[in-house]
């Protein structure tokens, strides 16, 4: 059993482990992979939510009762599905990889929670819809694809924000124990 027979035991558990230089071994982390990660995130989630979010204050102001695309399917809800639905599987993609090794591990955290409110209101939108068109429904129903684009821009905003504060603490450290000082005289009376 070997370093390496660890490294990929720990792996395998869906956890990061990898060796260390010796010369690394004062430096601290480097955020930059992650903080990449959640303002990509952060910016898909922006670029398709914004849209959907102002389609929803349309229609909820001009209170447009105009029914059918087709029997069941309103403009409104074809709209609010086009653009949850990149934000859903792209942008919340991270908060998906996260939760299911959080579940695989046993445990709950964040990543669960917004994954699991985020599914539950995409799914039941697109039943509730599917439903309506099957029984061919005078009305659109109502729907939640509006709540994940909502929900994931602001989480990915915050974790993108938790990353650039980390990010400049670790930063921050390093140039104070920089200033260390190196030898030291010792004065006896």
């Amino acid at each position: 059993l070997g370093v390496r027979d660890v490294i990929k035991a720990i792996d395998d558990l869906g956890f990061e482990a990898q060796l260390i230089d010796r010369s690394e071994i004062n430096a601290f982390p480097d955020h930059r992979e992650e903080i990449t990660k959640w303002r990509t995130s952060f910016f898909i989630s922006l670029v398709f939510g914004l849209p959907c979010m102002i389609v929803m204050m349309y229609y909820m102001i001009t209170m447009d009762m105009t029914c059918c695309v087709s029997p069941g399917l309103s403009l409104e809800n074809i709209l609010l599905f086009v653009l949850s639905t990149p934000v859903q599987f792209i942008g919340g993609r991270h908060f998906y990889v996260q939760a299911w090794a959080a579940i695989k591990h046993g445990n709950t955290n964040m990543d669960v929670l917004v994954v699991l409110a985020t599914t539950i209101s995409y799914v039941y939108s697109c039943a509730v819809v599917l439903a309506a068109m099957i029984k061919q429904d005078t009305s659109s129903p109502m729907t939640f694809f509006d709540t994940p684009p909502m929900l994931m821009v602001f989480i990915s905003l915050g974790r993108w924000l938790e990353h650039i504060a980390k990010s400049k603490t670790s930063d921050a450290l390093a140039k104070l124990l920089s200033l260390q000082a190196t030898e030291a005289t010792i004065v006896e009376l």
